[in-house]
C-alpha cells in the first residue's frame, strides 16, 4: 500500500549493507529520482533532537532521520547532458560566500586569507571528493551494434564505484524512451553474474588477516568503514523499488518490461550461485511473477489491507490473530492487554509506518522496528532538481544514438552530436580501463580497436584517419567537457 513505508524500509536495509561495506546499486525507483536522494541531507536528526529539548515535540513522533549523505554515480543517457556548473555548485566546488571561503582556506591550510567580492561563484581547487558524479552511457540500440561498449562502461561504473565507495543508480527520469530504458537494465541485470564472478573476489588473505582478528563473537563493532570494504570486497546488492513494474506476472503499463521480466528470472535462479542479494518492494503480491516472486528468501511485510496479499497470505493474518486472542484471553480482555497485543502483535492493516513484520522460509515471523534512513528520504511534495539546483537538458534524440539515420546529408551532423561522448568513455575504457587494473593500451592500439569495432559495425564509424588525430580529439573533448 503507497503511503506505508515501503521504499523507506529498502532505504534502511541498503545503507545497513552499504555500512557492511558492500558495493550497491539501486537501479530502479519511480520516475522522480528517489533513488539520488542519498546525496541529500537536510539535517532534519538535528532539528527533531533540538524540538524534543524545548518541548515541542516528543522524541517517539515518526520524523526523517537525515543527519549525512551518501556518495552516488548517476548512469545517464548521452541523450541527456547534466550542467557541470550546477553539479559543482551541489559538489560544493564554487565559492558561495566569504565565510565559506575562510572555511575552505583553514581546512586546505592556505594563508593569508584573501577576499574578493568577486570571487563569489567562482569554481575552485576540489578540496574533496564531489558527492554526485555522472556516467553517460549510450542508449541500448535496437540492432544491438553499441551493447559490447555499454556493458564495458557498466563494468568501469560499478567498479569504479567500489573503489570510491558510491552507489551505482538508475533513474527511469533520465530514460525518457521506453525501449531504451527496460533494455538498459535487462543488459545490466544480465552482466551481474559475471561481474561478480570476475571482478568481485575476496581480499588476499594478508589483507583481510589483520581486519578478522579485530572481530570478537562474530561482531565487527571496532572495525572502519574502509575495514569493513575490504572484509566485504566480494559482496553486492541491489535494489529494485516497485518491481512489478519490471517483473510483472499480467497486465503491464509499458509492454517493453517483458524484456526485463526474462532478466530477472535468469537472475534469481542464479544469483545465489553469485551471492549477490536483491532487494525489492511491491504494492501487490500478484504484481509480480510469481516464478519470480516465490524465491525470496525473506519478505518484509508492511500496512496494507488483508484484501491486497490475497489467499496465499490469509495463513499469516490468522496467526497473527491467535496470537493476539492468546495475549487477550490470558489478560482476561482487559486494556492492558489489549494494548500488549496491539504492541506486540498488531494487526497488518494496522501497522506503524516504522514497523514492519520479516516473515522467512519456515514460516516464522517477527516484528521490526525500522527506522529512516540517514540520509533524507524523498517527500511526496519534494523535487531533486529544485532541492540540489542540479539540471540537465536533452543534448540529442534516441534516434541519433541507436544509429538509425534517415537521410545521408545529416549523418555526420547526428553521428558528431550523439557520438561524442560515447567515443570518449570508449577511449578512456580502453586506454585507461578500471576492469583491468589501469593497465590500458596505447593510443594507436585503442585506434585500431575502434576502427575494427566500426568496421564490424558495432559503432558508427569516426572521422579519424590517423591514431594521433584521434589522440588530439580525444584530448580536445574532454577538456570541453571539463570546462562545462
Amino acid at each position: 500500500m503507497r503511503g506505508a513505508g515501503k521504499s523507506t524500509a529498502l532505504e534502511y536495509f541498503g545503507q545497513y549493507l552499504y555500512l557492511m561495506g558492500w558495493t550497491g546499486l539501486d537501479l530502479w525507483a519511480p520516475p522522480n529520482a528517489e533513488n539520488f536522494f542519498y546525496a541529500i541531507n537536510l539535517n532534519h536528526k538535528s532539528e527533531h533532537e533540538s524540538d524534543v529539548k524545548i518541548g515541542l515535540r516528543s522524541k517517539f513522533d515518526l520524523h526523517c532521520n537525515c543527519n549525512r549523505t551518501f556518495p552516488i554515480m548517476i548512469l545517464c543517457p548521452d541523450t541527456k547532458k547534466f550542467d557541470q556548473y550546477s553539479l559543482d555548485v551541489f559538489n560544493d566546488y564554487v565559492i558561495k560566500s566569504r565565510e565559506w571561503w575562510i572555511d575552505y582556506c583553514r581546512k586546505k591550510g592556505i594563508f593569508p586569507i584573501e577576499w574578493h567580492s568577486n570571487m563569489i561563484g567562482k569554481k575552485i581547487e576540489s578540496p574533496h571528493e564531489p558527492l554526485i558524479t555522472v556516467k553517460y552511457i549510450p542508449e541500448p540500440s535496437y540492432n544491438g551494434s553499441n551493447h559490447n561498449l555499454f556493458r564495458k562502461i557498466i563494468i568501469d561504473s560499478i567498479l569504479e564505484c567500489r573503489d570510491q565507495g558510491r552507489i551505482l543508480t538508475f533513474n527511469p527520469i533520465l530514460w525518457e524512451n521506453e525501449l531504451p530504458r527496460f533494455k538498459a537494465i535487462d543488459l545490466i541485470m544480465r552482466l551481474l553474474e559475471y561481474v561478480k564472478n570476475t571482478y568481485f573476489l575476496p581480499q588476499p588473505d594478508d589483507v583481510l588477516e589483520p581486519i578478522k582478528q579485530k572481530i570478537v563473537d562474530g561482531k565487527a563493532k571496532r572495525l572502519t568503514l574502509s575495514e569493513l570494504h575490504l572484509l566485504h570486497w566480494d559482496k553486492m546488492y541491489v535494489i529494485a523499488r516497485e518491481f512489478g513494474e519490471l517483473t510483472a506476472s499480467n497486465l503491464r503499463s509499458e509492454a517493453s518490461s517483458t524484456i526485463t521480466k526474462r532478466a530477472f528470472l535468469s537472475f534469481i535462479r542464479r544469483s545465489r550461485h553469485a551471492q549477490i542479494t536483491l532487494l525489492g518492494d511491491y504494492q501487490n503480491p500478484s504484481d509480480v511473477f510469481p516464478s519470480i516472486r516465490d524465491q525470496a528468501d525473506i519478505f518484509l511485510i508492511k500496512r496494507a489491507p488483508k484484501n491486497l496479499f490475497g489467499q496465499g497470505w490469509e495463513w499469516l493474518f490468522e496467526a497473527i490473530e491467535k496470537k493476539r486472542e492468546q495475549i487477550l484471553e490470558y489478560g482476561n480482555y482487559t486494556e492492558e492487554s489489549r494494548r500488549i497485543a496491539d504492541t506486540k502483535y498488531p494487526r497488518i492493516e494496522q501497522l506503524a509506518n516504522n514497523y514492519l513484520y520479516a516473515v522467512f522460509p519456515d514460516n516464522s515471523f517477527v516484528l521490526k522496528n525500522i527506522p529512516s534512513p540517514d540520509f533524507h528520504h524523498k517527500q511526496a511534495h519534494e523535487h531533486f532538481r529544485i532541492l540540489t539546483g542540479i539540471t540537465w537538458e536533452n543534448i540529442a534524440s534516441s534516434k541519433s544514438k541507436t544509429i538509425e539515420i534517415d537521410s545521408i546529408e545529416d549523418a555526420s551532423k547526428q553521428v558528431k552530436s550523439a557520438a561524442s561522448i560515447s567515443y570518449s568513455q570508449l577511449i578512456k575504457s580502453l586506454v585507461s580501463p578500471i576492469s583491468d587494473g589501469g593497465k590500458g593500451m596505447t593510443y594507436k592500439e585503442a585506434y585500431d580497436t575502434i576502427m575494427k569495432m566500426a568496421e564490424n559495425g558495432e559503432i558508427p564509424r569516426p572521422t579519424w584517419s590517423r591514431w594521433d588525430s584521434m589522440f588530439t580529439w580525444y584530448k580536445r573533448n574532454t577538456k570541453s567537457s571539463v570546462a562545462s
